[in-house]
């Protein structure tokens, strides 16, 4: 009789080994990490494209202020306080925001803008509205003190904030922005500075025929955080009162409430008469006077000066 044996077996399984389990997941960590990167770097430059489209609307919209009025807007009301950016709101889309501004705050015949909480038009309510165009996507830490309520610079050559305090607790709560205009190194002070003074300062009102040197060599605007970005910001500035900011500290880093100044790597973002926008390079933590960058970066933001740019030395 012939015997049948029957074999039954089961196929053997192979698990992972410890040291096999920690490669995998080191490899998982390393692909994360690139990828990490990856979209950071994509961000930023998403964050920088938005940044410069900003400048370039805000540029143009000071195009359509001078064809409008004839003359450039000021860099900052000498008697309300008003920045230059407000002259802009109707050429942003924002004409219904502007219309909420006395005339006599715009003309100057009134009083400094923070008084009128005591009359008709309540500023903080105007001056608190965010506006896309005046912010830089790359921005987004909060002051630890406050928000300028103005700055500007003088025709004699002073950079003059005002900072929140216990009289006006508003200030503090105010819309900032990341764009000021540029006086050049200190505005038209005469003297070897006033060799380089821009199409901004307080009270001006220059036409875009008197840029001799031409409005593509000639900064019209630029990136400013009204504070320092080295740790917890300080403070910002309101977009209400932000004047023209001078050149004549270069762009240090980290940047101060007295420079222009960005959060991106290395450079800050300008833009020029002709709505170009250039990213300009960043020098140390300590002003470098009359340096070969120094005297260049004059000459970008001087609109008769008469000096070409060599921009291999600002890029």
């Amino acid at each position: 009789m012939l015997s049948l044996r029957t074999h039954l077996t089961s196929p053997s399984s192979k698990g992972f080994t410890l040291i096999e389990l920690l490669v995998v997941i080191a490899i998982i960590a390393v692909l994360i990490g690139l990828l990490s990167s990856a979209v950071q770097k994509v961000r930023a430059a998403a964050q920088n494209s938005q940044c410069k489209n900003n400048l370039h609307q805000i540029v143009i919209a000071t195009h359509n202020y001078e064809s409008a009025n004839g003359t450039l807007p000021p860099g900052g009301n000498p008697h309300t306080n008003v920045g230059t950016l407000v002259y802009l709101l109707p050429y942003l889309e924002q004409g219904n925001l502007y219309a909420t501004i006395p005339a006599n705050v715009l003309n100057g015949t009134g009083y400094p803008w923070w008084y009128y909480t005591l009359y008709s038009w309540d500023p903080y309510t105007t001056f608190n509205t965010p506006i896309s165009t005046f912010a830089c996507p790359a921005d987004g830490q909060t002051p630890q003190i406050g928000t300028q309520a103005y700055y500007t610079t003088y025709s004699a050559g002073v950079f003059a904030p005002y900072y929140p305090s216990s009289s006006f607790p508003q200030f503090a709560k105010l819309a900032p922005t990341n764009y000021c205009s540029s006086a050049g190194a200190l505005g038209n002070v005469g003297g070897f500075y006033g060799t380089w003074y821009g199409p901004f300062e307080e009270g001006s009102g220059y036409r875009l025929v008197q840029i001799a040197d031409g409005t593509s060599q000639t900064i019209f605007f630029g990136e400013s955080l009204g504070g320092t970005n080295s740790g917890q910001r300080d403070f910002n500035v309101a977009w209400g009162g932000a004047g023209a900011m001078p050149l004549a500290w270069d762009l240090i880093e980290p940047c101060q409430w007295y420079t222009f100044g960005s959060y991106y790597q290395g450079c800050v973002n300008f833009a020029f008469g002709d709505c170009s926008v250039r990213s300009l390079t960043k020098i140390g933590p300590n002003s470098d006077f009359f340096s070969t960058h120094w005297y260049n970066l004059m000459s970008a933001g001087g609109m008769i000066d008469g000096s070409p740019v060599s921009w291999n030395q600002l890029e």
